[in-house]
C-alpha cells in the first residue's frame, strides 16, 4: 500500500449522493460547490453524481467513512469504482505514471484535481454500463438477423430497452460535468491544471467515444422496437384472419346444414 499521505482516491459509491446532508465528525465544511470537508491535511470532496474524493486516507479508512454516510447514497453500489493517483511535490506541474507532481497543494488545487478525478471515475462507470448495453443489443440484433425474432420475450426486451434509455439519460445528465469549473475562469494556473489533468485522463475523448456508442445502442433499440411492432401487427393480422375464418365456417355451416 502506498503511503496514505501521498495518495488520493476518487470513489464512485452510487448513482447520487445527497451532499447537503453530509457530515463528518471533526471535519469542517470549507466549500459547497463541490462540498469540501477539511481536517488538518485531510480532505473529503463530495459530488452529487455519486463520487467522493479522499485525500490522505488509506483504503480501509475509506470503506469506514463511506459506510458512515451510506444513508445519503442513492442506489449504492455493491462494488465501488475507484480512481487512484499519487501526489508528489515538484518544481512544476507534471504527470507521470499515475503520479502528479505539484509545486503547491492549495485548497483550490485540491478542488480542481478532485473535479477531474471524479469525472474520470464517473466516465469509467458509464463506459462499463454502455459496454453492457452494446453487448446486449448486439446479441438481440443478431438473433433477429438469423431467426427473424428474439429468444427473449417482449417483457425482457422492454427491460433491455429501459436499461439502455436509463444509461442514455444518466449519461446525458452528466454532460455539464465536462464544462470548465468556475474556479478556473480567472486563474491561469488553475486553468492550466484543469486542462492538463483533463487531457491526462482523456476526458473529452472518452466522452466522445461514449456518445458514439450510445448512438449505436439507440439505433439498435429503434430497430428492435420496430421489430416488436411488426410482430404485434402480424399477430393482430393472424387473429383477424382466424376470426374471419370462424365466421365463414359458421356461415357455411348454417347454409349447408
Amino acid at each position: 500500500m502506498n503511503n496514505k499521505n501521498n495518495v488520493v482516491f476518487a470513489v464512485k459509491v452510487g448513482r447520487k449522493i445527497d451532499t447537503k446532508k453530509l457530515k463528518f465528525k471533526g471535519f469542517e465544511l470549507v466549500n459547497k460547490d463541490p462540498f469540501i470537508f477539511r481536517k488538518d491535511d485531510r480532505s473529503i470532496v463530495a459530488f452529487k453524481y455519486g463520487v467522493a474524493v479522499f485525500w490522505n486516507f488509506d483504503e480501509d479508512e475509506i470503506d469506514l467513512y463511506v459506510s458512515n454516510f451510506k444513508s445519503q447514497i442513492v442506489d449504492r453500489f455493491n462494488e465501488y469504482y475507484t480512481e487512484e493517483i499519487q501526489i508528489e511535490s515538484g518544481e512544476e506541474l507534471e504527470f507521470d505514471n499515475d503520479i502528479i507532481y505539484l509545486p503547491e497543494l492549495s485548497l483550490d488545487v485540491i478542488q480542481v484535481l478532485s473535479i477531474v478525478l471524479a469525472r474520470s471515475v464517473s466516465l469509467e462507470f458509464f463506459e462499463l454500463e454502455v459496454e453492457k448495453a452494446v453487448a446486449d443489443f448486439a446479441d438481440i440484433s443478431k438473433s433477429y438477423e438469423e431467426n427473424g425474432r428474439s429468444k427473449m420475450n417482449t417483457k425482457t426486451l422492454m427491460k433491455k430497452l429501459w436499461f439502455a434509455n436509463n444509461v442514455k439519460q444518466s449519461t446525458i445528465g452528466q454532460v455539464t460535468f465536462l464544462d470548465k469549473p468556475d474556479i478556473t475562469w480567472d486563474d491561469d494556473e488553475l486553468d492550466d491544471l484543469f486542462n492538463k489533468s483533463s487531457e491526462y485522463y482523456e476526458l473529452d475523448d472518452r466522452y466522445e467515444v461514449l456518445k458514439e456508442k450510445l448512438g449505436v445502442i439507440f439505433d439498435n433499440a429503434q430497430f428492435i422496437l420496430d421489430m416488436i411492432n411488426v410482430q404485434k401487427s402480424h399477430f393482430l393480422e393472424i387473429i383477424i384472419i382466424i376470426l374471419i375464418l370462424i365466421e365463414v365456417v359458421f356461415y357455411l355451416g348454417e347454409k349447408l346444414f
